[in-house]
C-alpha cells in the first residue's frame, strides 16, 4: 500500500457497506469503472482522482443519512469500492 486516503481513516460507515465495498473493490478495474464513476473529466493525478471519489462518497452519505429517494445503495457500494481499490493503488498512472 502506497498511498492511503485520509478520508478512508475517518469514515464511519455502516458494516454491511463497508463489507459490500472490499468485496467491489476486489474486483475493480480503472480502465473499466473509473470513467463511470466519475465521468468523462481528464484528471491530470491520482490526488484529484482520489478528490473527487471522495467528495461522490461524502455526497451519496449525505444522501443516505437523509433517507433521500434519489439514494442508490449500488452506487454508494461502486464509490466507496472504487475509493478504497485507488486509495491502495500501487502506481498512480
Amino acid at each position: 500500500m502506497s498511498f492511503m486516503c485520509p478520508h478512508l481513516t475517518s469514515l464511519k460507515r455502516p458494516k454491511l457497506l463497508v463489507e459490500a465495498a472490499r468485496h467491489g473493490a476486489k474486483l475493480y478495474s480503472r480502465k473499466r469503472d473509473l470513467k463511470r464513476l466519475i465521468g468523462g473529466h481528464a484528471y491530470r493525478s491520482h490526488a484529484q482522482i482520489l478528490d473527487t471519489l471522495s467528495q461522490r462518497e461524502a455526497n451519496l452519505d449525505l444522501d443516505r443519512r437523509d433517507k433521500q429517494a434519489t439514494y442508490s445503495v449500488t452506487r454508494h457500494v461502486q464509490v466507496l469500492s472504487a475509493l478504497m481499490a485507488e486509495s491502495t493503488a500501487k502506481e498512480a498512472f
